[in-house]
């Protein structure tokens, strides 16, 4: 059947989705090839699994659209999904082996970021999408082949997976190239339901929990609450204009620093300790290594940065709070009623602040500055709904 005698299925995204940045989170993934096998033989087994997959897990055929102005809709930016059974993602072809470092090469330097050049290695279509006409494919996969290995890059368009999904595609991915190349090793079983897939789900645990679309609660946030979405507070152009930050006038604008990237590495025995520190008792909360690791970076970084310039105002000020950033997956904090492997976009920006004196004392353990990242209660899906319904754009 062609697109044209088969209907799209369309699924209204939900505020969570309305609000998350529209652009293509990009993944680089690396895999050493055996000689005995071709370029071609490994291309037709990712397009192979990638079919089985997506006919499994029906997101892979999923786009985004922008919903257009009418009856059902009269707000101007809202998204939906569409899902055809033509549109399973293709995996571009590309042989960079005459022109690229062999892999053995390229893992011996570390896969330094500046040789892995997303020019060449991403799909093109990740900055050149149409919400209005043809939409932003969920998925977008390109295959560059090396001398000894393959470098697999996958764009997800962010509004509709988020981090946690983004997993789940991959571990649905692999679990079907096992099963093209006869892997009958024991491994863990993935399942995901329909109901994972439902963008109505998170409004409908709302609503089952007693919660009003515009309580005075949602409707009185401050900023701390806008910022745990990864959002600024709605501003008059009067209040952006005292906001040295921002400018109504494009030409005025500072451009934009040069990107740099930076690898850390951490050894096993280190990681080790790590996860030592995250299991020491005193404190009720609950600290990963993961925490524990985000405490030692942002204590470093904080560090560095006071010893090249120690008379900075921004650091000698009294009681001057750092402040750090980090993803927050709200799947299991949302509601219990939420499956593990939700689908849709469930993510917050949590913060933790500590006066900076305190974070960079060499007197602060570090399982202090790990036990401050207490997670604000997930209590804000209500301001989106508020947002939505004095149809404000998100």
């Amino acid at each position: 059947m062609t697109t044209s005698t088969v209907a799209c299925r369309h699924f209204p995204l939900n505020p969570m989705d309305n609000v998350m940045p529209r652009y293509y989170a990009n993944w680089i993934l690396t895999f050493g090839l055996s000689t005995a096998v071709s370029f071609t033989e490994v291309h037709n087994l990712l397009q192979a699994s990638l079919n089985c997959a997506s006919e499994e897990l029906s997101v892979f055929r999923r786009r985004v659209f922008s919903v257009p102005l009418g009856e059902n809709c009269s707000v101007k930016g809202r998204l939906e999904a569409r899902e055809h059974s033509d549109w399973t993602p293709q995996v571009i072809f590309k042989d960079l082996s005459e022109s690229w470092p062999e892999y053995e090469d390229l893992l011996d330097e570390g896969l330094p970021q500046d040789l892995l050049d997303g020019a060449q290695l991403l799909p093109p279509v990740r900055s050149n999408w149409d919400l209005n006409n043809e939409g932003a494919a969920g998925v977008v996969v390109q295959a560059n082949f090396i001398h000894g290995g393959l470098l697999l890059s996958v764009s997800i368009f962010h509004s509709l997976i988020d981090g946690m999904s983004s997993s789940l595609l991959f571990n649905m991915w692999a679990k079907h190239m096992r099963i093209q190349q006869h892997d009958n090793r024991d491994t863990a079983e993935l399942i995901i339901t329909p109901d994972c897939c439902d963008y109505d789900l998170i409004p409908k645990i709302w609503a089952s929990a007693g919660n009003q679309t515009g309580s005075s609660e949602s409707g009185s946030a401050n900023e701390h609450a806008w910022r745990l979405l990864g959002m600024l507070p709605p501003l008059s152009p009067a209040e952006l204009r005292t906001r040295e930050a921002f400018t109504l006038d494009p030409t005025l604008t500072s451009p934009l620093p040069r990107m740099k990237t930076t690898i850390f590495y951490i050894s096993a025995t280190a990681l080790k300790e790590l996860s030592n520190v995250a299991s020491r008792e005193g404190s009720e909360l609950v600290v990963t290594a993961n925490d524990v690791l985000m405490a030692l970076i942002w204590r470093c970084t904080m560090r560095a940065r006071y010893a090249v310039e120690p008379d900075n105002q921004s650091y000698t000020t009294p009681g001057v709070l750092a402040e750090l950033d980090t993803t927050l997956d709200g799947r299991s904090l949302f509601s219990e009623q939420v499956p593990w492997a939700y689908m849709g976009t469930l993510i917050f920006i949590a913060t933790t602040r500590m006066p900076l004196s305190k974070l960079i004392s060499p007197a602060t353990k570090l399982e202090e500055v790990a036990h401050a990242q207490q997670y604000l209660t997930i209590r804000l899906y209500g301001i989106l709904l508020q947002l939505l319904k004095e149809r404000r754009h998100v």
